[in-house]
């Protein structure tokens, strides 16, 4: 028994000693719990910081249907806006709306004969996700409107209305067409970051100590573990991409050219972080959880398979200071000729900063042994 004891007792400071294992049995599945829970728990009750930004056109409609804007202002999770058609559409186009609902003038007229009349909803099929949402919303809404009406759903027939912005292709985008520039973003994220295992790797093998006493130039070492990780990059690219194509029948609708430039600099921005993180660690076991420390939030706050909207609101700070977000949004803005959060210029702006604050610090904090 006191074998037995005594062998239980060093497991566990084997065990705690371990912070990689720390980190996998206790942090990991906490993050989950928190980062999910935030998300999606908050069904049921009043948290109000889950907002959508819809568009009303009652044009026409005559005073006795007033009430009708008043039926969607009282949804929770609808901020109402009452415009005309054109200016709603626009703002839809921009981003600044998630859908607009337009009621025909002879409303009252088609309530009073028993006929039915077509509401049309207009939506940005870019944003497949939230759209989806937004719109079966809508549709329950109006459903209960009809019945309240009619005793039956049958005389509010809605009809969805997909909106390109002016010039561009007509948009159809499905769900895969959202998640594919997620998947690359993410790819290239983790690219980057990891770059920071074996890095860890050879200074504690020693291997870093004994390059830095040969004539080989340091610039020589940097730049050959930068060029490893471009082109890794740009095969990865390349096969997303194309199992999108052959699998799914994506298509890149923007310059390829601007993709390849977009892609470069998100490995080179993450590259560089992942080197900060190198220069922190002290093995590779702490290397292992202070990346996944880095990457977890940016996985799960950064818009690459959740919508921003769905996202707590005293996490948007969190989600607009992460660079992901920015690239992200910069490949689906290219990858699909599509309305995004951000303009490219935005996007671009915040990547290169990071890019240049992160190599900063990174050549700062840089440790050969």
């Amino acid at each position: 028994m006191t074998a037995f004891l005594k062998m239980t007792q060093a497991g566990l400071k084997s065990f705690l000693r371990d912070r990689s294992g720390l980190f996998w049995s206790f942090f990991f599945p906490v993050f989950f719990i928190v980062i999910f829970g935030s998300v999606f728990g908050r069904a049921g009750n009043r948290d109000q910081s889950l907002r959508f930004q819809i568009g009303l056109v009652t044009t026409g409609l005559p005073i006795d249907a007033a009430w009708i804007p008043d039926v969607f202002k009282k949804v929770p999770v609808f901020t109402v806006h009452e415009g005309a058609l054109e200016a709603e559409k626009r703002a839809l186009i921009r981003g600044d709306r998630r859908a607009v609902v337009v009621f025909p003038p002879d409303l009252i007229d088609h309530i009073q004969i028993g006929q039915p009349a077509e509401i049309q909803v207009y939506y940005d099929p870019a944003q497949e996700q939230t759209s989806r949402t937004v719109v079966g919303i809508v549709e329950q809404v109006l459903a209960g409107i009809d019945k309240g009406l009619s005793g039956s759903p049958t005389l509010l027939q809605v009809r969805q209305m997909p909106v390109a912005p002016d010039g561009a292709r007509e948009l159809n985008l499905r769900g895969i067409d959202y998640l594919l520039p997620g998947i690359l973003a993410m790819t290239i994220m983790q690219l980057g970051l990891f770059t920071a295992i074996p890095i860890i790797n050879m200074r504690e093998k020693g291997i870093l100590k004994r390059l830095r006493a040969t004539p080989l130039p340091r610039s020589t070492l940097v730049t050959s573990q930068i060029a490893q990780r471009l082109v890794i990059g740009v095969i990865q690219t390349f096969t997303i991409i194309a199992i999108g194509m052959f699998l799914y029948r994506f298509r890149v609708s923007g310059s390829w050219l601007a993709l390849m430039g977009v892609v470069v600099l998100g490995v080179l921005t993450f590259i560089c972080i992942g080197a900060i993180l190198a220069s922190i660690a002290r093995t590779q076991e702490s290397g292992v959880s202070l990346v996944q420390l880095v990457n977890l939030p940016m996985m799960f706050l950064s818009g690459l398979f959740i919508p921003m909207e769905f996202i707590p609101r005293y996490l948007l700070p969190v989600s607009q200071a992460l660079p992901a977000t920015y690239l992200a949004d910069a490949l689906r803005a290219i990858m699909l000729s599509a309305p995004s959060a951000h303009s490219l210029t935005t996007d671009l702006a915040v990547i290169v900063a990071w890019l240049l604050g992160s190599l900063f610090l990174a050549a700062r904090l840089f440790r050969w042994e």
